[in-house]
């Protein structure tokens, strides 16, 4: 009976632990004041998730509260997954020469309560332009 009820504690617990990384928001904005800039939030609310983007410095882009679908927002966990983004947390770095450089920011929160920021201006982590094609291209379609 012991063992049963463990197999049963323990098949509860599942379900818990495979959702605990679940997306709480991830946000990503990148450009430069000079040549625009863009700002994607993606964030849960009531068991939905939702897409807001904004355009900024003469980019004209304003959408807000877009329901996504499970499949986008699995699309866009891969991308973090695939481009390695949540090793990037911590990393802040500025060149001093160009402070009114090309600059980005990625905030994500997970439900676990992890959270990883990191961000830049003209000075990047490793493989954040494999990311950024893969982000931007994938926050197009959704804005189309």
């Amino acid at each position: 009976m012991k063992r049963m009820a463990a197999i049963i504690i323990i098949a509860m617990l599942i379900p818990a632990v495979a959702t605990a990384a679940a997306l709480d928001w991830f946000s990503f904005n990148y450009g430069s004041y000079l040549g625009g800039m863009l700002d994607y939030t993606v964030y849960e609310y009531d068991g939905d998730y939702y897409l807001d983007a904004q355009g900024m410095s003469g980019v004209d882009l304003s959408i807000s509260e877009k329901k996504l679908d499970a499949g986008q927002v699995d699309e866009l966990m891969e991308i973090i997954s695939q481009c390695g983004i949540n090793s990037w947390d911590g990393f802040e770095q500025y060149d001093e020469e160009k402070p009114d450089g090309d600059s980005f920011t990625i905030d994500i929160s997970y439900m676990n309560g992890t959270r990883i920021t990191a961000t830049g201006c003209e000075k990047y982590p490793d493989g954040y332009w494999n990311a950024w094609a893969k982000l931007t291209s994938f926050f197009e379609k959704l804005t189309a």
